[in-house]
């Protein structure tokens, strides 16, 4: 059984440690050991010691947890050209949402296959051609701004 003088004596400040120590050696010859051991481990959960080791362990916890539940193959990225702008959403290396200018692309004018994603009707009557990379990464030839005629 590890002695409780000891690991009070470790936790505590310097400065406390002799007061806290007298204090504890006295209750020990008085109390019941479940009552001993009650007032140790309320003197421990008090120590600003444990209270920093506690609060560093809850931030690495949660810092783990946020790291394990993001899902690293999903992405959102905005990109932009002399049409406007055009937003791919990615779940891996394929696209599952886009939008163009702000506005959502039908899913069945997303069509993709073997590093190529074609969204139909992408600029102005066009198709827009995106070239996806096996690394992630894409490109595309800028589409041609839409103006109005003047004739």
């Amino acid at each position: 059984m590890p002695n409780a003088l000891s690991l009070v004596a470790w936790i505590v400040d310097r400065d406390r440690r002799e007061e806290i120590l007298g204090d504890l050696s006295e209750l020990r010859a008085r109390e019941s050991a479940a009552a001993f051991w009650r007032d140790v481990l309320g003197v421990c959960l008090h120590a600003p010691r444990v209270r920093r080791w506690a609060g560093t362990a809850a931030a690495l916890l949660l810092l783990g947890v946020a790291v394990i539940t993001r899902d690293p193959g999903h992405r959102i990225v905005t990109a932009r050209d002399a049409a406007g702008s055009f937003v791919l959403e990615f779940d891996g290396l394929r696209v599952v949402r886009a939008t163009l200018d702000g506005a959502p692309v039908a899913a069945d004018r997303l069509v993709q296959d073997d590093g190529r994603l074609v969204i139909r009707g992408g600029a102005g009557s066009g198709d827009l051609n995106i070239r996806l990379r096996p690394d992630g990464s894409f490109y595309w030839r800028g589409r041609v701004p839409l103006t109005p005629s003047t004739h």
